[in-house]
């Protein structure tokens, strides 16, 4: 099997179909905001919401959920929005975007070892107590999928409520809070922090020159930072994490295939 993996569209559709085109992967994965950008525009707006309404539904493709996304599926919660919203952007791509296809929205997805998100987890939303303290925070790769599969549950029962969970928290970073951002909020530059044996896939964070690595090998209690790449060699008591996402969107992409990940750089910007 080869997968894709594509990282913040922000209504650039068309590249990634370019990307998508010249993979020919088995399954392409998404890893979420598909919506809002600078020059934003009405045509702009219905043509994205057309091809997300259309792509979602393709049995080949993943699409998981991004900050730009969620203020738009949950459009009466107010507190789900960010900057980029607006409300003819939100009556636009909900007259086409129905109740069905935003469902159909994932907040995870586990490829082999891999956990990809659209901002990734942090270790605060694990174990808080620990986490403050700088100790670190014990757990594996299967209990770590079960809480994002209950988390995937709760959250959309409390939005759908008015309500918060921590999926949805913005960081200190983005908005002045006094915790680290949630699933689809956490920020790659100045919060992310590898967590042993936990090994994730993010966008959410732009980088216009750079493809950003952090992680820390076997053995090892001191993260490394880099931007020239990394060789992950994956166990439980390492942590690989990269973030793909770009300043033009989808400068790069990612392949995965034979359990081995190669990022890529989309050149015809």
């Amino acid at each position: 099997m080869k997968y894709l993996i594509i990282p913040d569209i922000h209504n650039h559709y068309d590249r990634a179909e370019k990307i998508i085109k010249s993979v020919n992967a088995d399954q392409i994965i998404f890893l979420g905001d598909y919506f809002d950008d600078f020059d934003d525009n009405r045509n702009a707006i219905t043509e994205v919401a057309k091809w997300f309404s259309w792509s979602i539904h393709e049995k080949n493709r993943i699409h998981l959920c991004g900050n730009h996304d969620i203020h738009y599926w949950f459009k009466d919660n107010k507190d789900q929005r960010c900057g980029g919203w607006e409300q003819y952007k939100s009556t636009i791509i909900n007259d086409i975007v129905k109740p069905e296809d935003w469902n159909k929205l994932k907040f995870f997805h586990v490829l082999d070892d891999w956990i990809l998100s659209h901002a990734g987890v942090h270790s605060y939303w694990l174990d808080p107590v620990k986490s403050h303290k700088s100790l670190p925070v014990e757990i594996t790769k299967d209990q770590l999928i079960k809480k994002l599969e209950r988390g995937s549950e709760e959250c959309v029962k409390l939005i759908n409520q008015n309500r918060h969970h921590w999926f949805t928290i913005a960081g200190f970073s983005r908005s002045g809070s006094p915790f680290v951002g949630g699933l689809l909020w956490l920020d790659f530059n100045e919060e992310f922090c590898p967590i042993q044996g936990i090994h994730q896939i993010v966008g959410h964070t732009p980088d216009r020159y750079n493809v950003k690595w952090k992680f820390f090998k076997e053995n090892d209690t001191i993260m490394s930072e880099s931007t020239s790449g990394a060789e992950p060699v994956l166990s439980d008591k390492s942590s690989y994490n990269v973030c793909i996402d770009s300043y033009p969107a989808l400068k790069w992409y990612a392949i995965y295939e034979d359990k081995k990940l190669i990022i890529k750089e989309f050149k015809n910007l």
